[in-house]
């Protein structure tokens, strides 16, 4: 997973926490770029295009999908995130394996960026993390702005049906929820919205996006018992 980008009051938990990934397990151990999402690119952006093409990676946590889309040959590679030790992580994630990766500190739904910017964004582990429907529609109009006509945004979603759910301890606001402290991977505290298929591509529509490829990704947890489920979806700005 992305680092998040910091809600606002109104995705604040009733415990007083915001989400924050400093120090969680699930947002920073891995140095791997998502699988998924590199698939879901490659059937968007052809290898031949991308010199010409500048990527951005929206909450770019350690930069694991950071250093992906560099080594997807894209022309230029900016690495967003609100705290400035993820974008030093990045930068360092960069250099370890020889690509530059440029870093700008920001968050959605209000990105120091100008419109119609940016040909590809990737948002992974974001948008289900932002507070709610109306933060989350103001994130997509936001995605919309700064993304060229033509342009692409890769994204993932929490399911309505995925095992976190189990760990909910209260309804933030409606299909969200605050996660409890026996939550995986150090995630209580978090706040997660949890959304069927059709309100994800109601969501994109509705801020000018098409959907061009919407696909389930499950994983189960044979320890803890649980599956989890994300919606992965690649859409193409109007």
């Amino acid at each position: 997973m992305s680092a998040s980008m910091t809600p606002p009051a109104s995705g604040r938990a009733s415990n007083g926490l915001i989400n924050d990934w400093t120090d969680r397990p699930g947002a920073t151990v891995r140095a791997w770029p998502s699988e998924q999402m590199i698939r879901l690119l490659s059937r968007c952006v052809p290898e031949a295009r991308r010199r010409e093409l500048i990527a951005m990676d929206i909450g770019a946590g350690t930069g694991r999908n950071s250093v992906g889309l560099a080594q997807l040959r894209f022309g230029r590679v900016i690495a967003v995130d609100p705290l400035a030790d993820m974008l030093t992580a990045t930068a360092a994630a960069g250099e370890a394996v020889g690509v530059g990766i440029e870093t700008l500190r920001g968050h959605l739904p209000d990105l120091p960026c100008a419109d119609a910017s940016v040909d590809v964004a990737v948002c992974w582990g974001v948008l289900f993390s932002l507070g709610g429907a109306a933060t989350t529609m103001a994130a997509l109009d936001e995605l919309a702005r700064i993304i060229r006509p033509g342009g692409y945004l890769i994204s993932d979603w929490r399911t309505d049906s995925d095992g976190l759910l189990r760990y909910s301890i209260g309804e933030i606001c409606e299909d969200t929820h605050e996660l409890g402290p026996d939550a995986p991977a150090e995630l209580g505290g978090m706040v997660y919205s949890f959304w069927d298929d059709e309100q994800v591509i109601a969501f994109h529509e509705g801020a000018g996006f098409t959907p061009t490829a919407v696909q389930r990704h499950e994983i189960y947890d044979l320890q803890g018992d649980a599956g989890y489920s994300w919606w992965q979806i690649a859409a193409r700005r109007d």
